[in-house]
């Protein structure tokens, strides 16, 4: 592949990127406007009510998303991207201006509609766009760069006025919506999905080259698209082998990802660290330290992604995690019935906890459950992808503090620990290695049960505008 390619696609995975710094810096935001508006000099004043509002209303807002892959299979990848960017973008223009706590919480709701939007648009287009080798990583780094907005704005929220903050973490999700604007083009996948092949062809040899290796995915992608348009309906495409089977897999791999218990050691961990060391000062390096790893395992796994096969990695993670979730389980446990007191042992099976859970399971989850899903149901695939995106979220979140007090830590973590070791039996034994795997390679292999050598025999027949190789 020359090189005008590889800038090509670079310049498309920018865009998501670029945004995911926004996003990342939504998700602290509550908490540097929390933390300012309490003070007596703020103009505006909390109640507690209002505070928690803040605190969770991203969530409920982010509800109408479900429509979003609809709209994304209708109008496609560029203007949906565009759309998201600018519902984030109009969030922290209210949040600069923001005099009242309404319209806080309105760019509140515009963050949490916009990022979940983001995120599903944002997965479908790079996984479209970028080639099998780079794709991976290019999705990897969205969940780095998000870390690393989380990480700027709590750092920023110290120094800086909440206000300038919000203008701040306003400039990289202007950049992405100017990047698609003048350089993007539209997904040659959806364009082969709505039948306009020659534009599906120039845009792929735009993105991709003309090499053999590119020609010959081209070929059995407009080939494959072609077959689907004269057979196959609506209906009879949702019931298929390759919508129902990726659906339940998703399940699986997002079940993994928030079920193993990394948003409750993110949200909980001061009191985790509090209950099971009874020391200020480990819990205040320990707050600083987890912070550090958040971003570094972040970034670690997509180093991991793009040397390692997807399924290694994760498998690894999956190992990695239910050893980790034991220790603190064996820790937990002698501490409940005193033969341990209060110390750091929970605290280093935490640290452990993270690196495994960040460094190798999650990123992996959630970018092969991206990519499993068929082109020709992202529609649905993507609302599916939300509905259980929030679902899982929400309960691990919700659920935690009634765990703690119902069955303790060390139940919790038994739970956590059993309920990755399903999954990874699941995962080990029928998700696919999605790695250098065409999008169409997939597709086939959940239709029939294996790669097999009928994308290969359909590359042969050529399509109208390809240049001979």
């Amino acid at each position: 592949m020359s090189s005008a390619p590889i800038l090509r696609q670079f310049l498309v995975a920018l865009s998501p990127n670029l945004a995911a710094l926004s996003v990342g810096g939504m998700i602290g935001y509550p908490n540097v406007l929390l933390q300012q508006l309490k003070t007596n000099s703020s103009t505006i004043q909390l109640d507690m009510d209002s505070s928690s509002w803040i605190g969770s209303i991203h969530g409920f807002a982010g509800i109408p998303s479900i429509l979003m892959p609809s709209l994304m299979q209708w109008k496609g990848r560029k203007l949906t991207f565009q759309v998201s960017c600018l519902l984030i973008a109009l969030g922290w223009i209210l949040a600069y201006a923001a005099n009242t706590t309404t319209t806080i919480l309105i760019s509140e709701s515009l963050h949490g509609l916009g990022s979940q939007c983001l995120l599903i648009v944002s997965f479908s287009s790079m996984s479209e766009m970028i080639s099998s080798k780079f794709r991976n990583v290019s999705i990897a780094y969205y969940a780095v760069l998000q870390s690393a907005g989380i990480a700027a704005v709590g750092i920023m929220g110290q120094h800086l006025h909440w206000k300038t903050v919000a203008l701040i973490m306003l400039v990289p999700v202007a950049l992405a919506f100017l990047n698609t604007c003048f350089i993007w083009p539209e997904s040659p996948s959806w364009l082969a999905l709505k039948g306009e092949f020659e534009k599906c062809e120039k845009n792929f040899i735009w993105l991709r080259g003309n090499d053999k290796a590119a020609i010959k995915e081209l070929t059995a992608l407009v080939c494959a698209k072609k077959v689907e348009k004269k057979t196959e309906g609506f209906f009879k495409a949702v019931l298929s082998r390759d919508f129902y089977i990726p659906a339940l897999l998703i399940f699986v791999l997002l079940d993994a990802a928030y079920w193993s218990g990394l948003m409750v050691i993110i949200i909980y961990s001061t009191e985790i660290i509090k209950i099971t060391s009874g020391n200020k000062e480990v819990l205040f390096y320990s707050a600083i330290i987890f912070n550090i790893l958040l971003f570094i395992c972040y970034t670690t796994s997509a180093i991991l992604m793009k040397q390692f096969n997807n399924k290694l990695v994760l498998l690894c993670g999956v190992i990695g995690t239910i050893i980790s979730a034991a220790y603190i389980f064996i820790v937990t446990l002698l501490q409940s019935v005193g033969v341990l007191g209060k110390s750091v042992l929970c605290v280093v099976g935490l640290i452990a906890y993270m690196l495994t859970v960040v460094g190798c399971l999650v990123p992996p989850c959630f970018a092969v459950a991206m990519e499993i899903v068929p082109v020709k149901h992202r529609g649905v695939g993507g609302a599916l992808y939300i509905i259980l995106t929030g679902i899982l979220h929400s309960s691990s979140l919700k659920s935690a503090p009634y765990m703690f007090v119902s069955i303790n830590l060390w139940g919790t973590f038994l739970v956590y620990a059993l309920n990755t070791l399903i999954c990874g039996l699941i995962i080990w034994k029928y998700v696919p290695e999605t790695k250098n795997r065409t999008l169409q390679e997939l597709e086939d292999y959940f239709n029939n049960g294996n790669f097999d050598k009928k994308i290969d025999d359909a590359a042969q027949e050529p399509i109208v505008n390809a240049p001979h190789v």
